[in-house]
């Protein structure tokens, strides 16, 4: 099949992700995948700036054609024009950009396309494809730096009658789907997990020697990321070393930082299980700001786990961590919750291993596709 999915992550780069997964498993399968990522805007071009990705397309490793479209303005641009009530103008001018400057392999036609909740979105309605499915691992809107025009442009997406199905990672996000887009067939596929990276993945040879107080944290840091808790909780285990791996979206804190608190910055997927693997506890502080985003278990969930690590989460985190997970909320029972954990994931190793069979990503593809 010639497949393509519009994804945000950017392989280029060495961002990872669920649909990077799915398109390298679906391009392992023989199938001929182009992949999406997230949008270089003219505006951001014309700010320059280290973080900027030239537009373009791209063979990478495993066959995959890895395409950058351009658009006009970033995201944040739109959001905070959403103040002026000016949103859906920044959004329409980014539609007109990527449909004058939509790359050629884009104007080819697909046997599927499969979108998600992220920027890509506005391009769907731009393929041509016999099937459309859509992937529903978030609540778009719950996003900070989100505009209001491109959360109505999801629904309106979604209620066109585009897309014959609707994956979800969970049940929550399917009943939200069904109760809010009559007609609309979903499914409930959870993401999964990349279990031949972790069993080949060497651990860093530095963290290894201190692994027992290693205490790490790697993703995004967003505004559902409780940092203060993790800055409050590291002061109570002076003995222990926090590393927090991942780009920040959100101000990084001011004034002098606990001594065993290290901020490493965005850290590229295999240096990130390496570090995983040399680490005895991985953290999930989410904040008040998770609720209502419908998360069960995240995939950072299973990536500690098939990592080998002792998980530590607020209650905020996700439904159904524990037995597998400490859960604590506030800084005294957040880092009860530290000490806890590396016995709990020795406790439950068998438990553990065979739930993380049934969630390779290797199973998990084919049935979010339905192929």
């Amino acid at each position: 099949m010639k497949i393509c999915i519009l994804g945000s992550h950017d392989i280029v780069a060495g961002s990872r992700g669920g649909t990077v997964y799915m398109a390298e498993y679906l391009a392992e399968m023989g199938h001929s995948v182009t992949y999406v990522s997230s949008q270089a805007s003219f505006l951001a071009r014309l700010r320059g700036g280290a973080g900027y990705r030239k537009p373009g397309v791209r063979n990478v490793e495993g066959g995959i054609q890895h395409v950058k479209p351009r658009t006009f303005a970033p995201w944040r641009l739109a959001a905070a024009a959403d103040r002026i009530s000016a949103g859906g103008i920044v959004l329409g001018l980014n539609r007109l950009t990527e449909r004058m400057t939509l790359p050629s392999p884009l104007r080819e036609r697909f046997d599927l396309c499969v979108a998600s909740a992220a920027g890509t979105l506005t391009l769907v309605d731009r393929i041509a494809a016999q099937r459309y499915v859509y992937r529903r691992n978030d609540v778009l809107g719950g996003f900070a730096g989100v505009p209001r025009a491109l959360v109505r442009l999801e629904w309106d997406l979604l209620r066109s009658g585009l897309f014959s199905l609707a994956s979800c990672v969970n049940a929550h996000l399917a009943r939200d789907l069904e109760q809010h887009v009559s007609g609309l067939r979903t499914n409930v596929v959870p993401n999964g997990i990349s279990l031949g990276l972790y069993e080949t993945a060497e651990p860093d040879e530095v963290l290894l020697t201190t692994r027992e107080k290693n205490v790490l944290f790697v993703g995004g840091v967003t505004h559902w990321v409780d940092v203060p808790l993790i800055l409050d909780t590291a002061r109570l285990l002076p003995d222990h070393r926090f590393h927090l791996h991942g780009p920040w979206h959100v101000p990084v804190p001011r004034g002098p930082l606990p001594d065993n608190v290290s901020i490493r910055g965005p850290i590229g997927h295999t240096d990130a299980i390496r570090k995983m693997k040399a680490s005895a506890v991985g953290i999930i502080p989410s904040g008040r700001a998770n609720e209502g985003r419908m998360v069960v278990k995240p995939i950072k969930f299973y990536e500690y786990l098939a990592a080998g690590m002792g998980i530590a989460a607020t209650s905020n985190a996700g439904e159904g961590l524990e037995p597998f997970a400490a859960v604590g909320d506030g800084p005294q029972l957040f880092a009860q919750a530290i000490m806890d954990a590396p016995a709990r994931a020795a406790r439950y190793h068998a438990d553990i291993d065979a739930e993380l069979r049934a969630m390779d990503w290797k199973r998990i593809v084919p049935r979010i596709v339905e192929i």
